[in-house]
């Protein structure tokens, strides 16, 4: 529901809301796939198996990857997806550096190229 009523204008937003979505989305599929699918395979087992620690280890790791997703969501979404307000501002930054940067290239800069003989 978020994503539908942020404002058009806000594309960014709504791609960065989007990504942190799927990548929860995803990450939950992958964790039921293994809560529920794989774990049959030891409920209908007639015994013990060596295998089940390393289900139990993957269960653990694919839970806390999941977590971690979703706390990644919840708190962009708590700061209004404000990273990708201060990400722009970042790559404007860097767009200012490689306009200098250039320049200097060309020898218009202190830089080593205006020292060249």
């Amino acid at each position: 529901a978020y994503g539908y009523y942020l404002p058009e204008h806000e594309h960014a937003k709504r791609q960065f809301f989007e990504y942190l979505q799927g990548e929860a989305e995803a990450g939950l599929e992958r964790l039921h796939q293994c809560a529920e699918k794989e774990l049959q395979t030891y409920l209908n087992a007639t015994g013990p198996s060596k295998d089940f620690n390393d289900f139990r280890t993957k269960l653990a790791g694919l839970t806390s990857v999941t977590r971690n997703y979703f706390e990644n969501l919840v708190r962009a979404l708590e700061n209004g997806l404000a990273d990708v307000d201060s990400q722009g501002a970042c790559s404007k930054a860097a767009s200012s550096k490689n306009v200098a940067g250039s320049s200097k290239a060309k020898g218009g800069g202190r830089g080593k190229s205006s020292t060249r003989t």
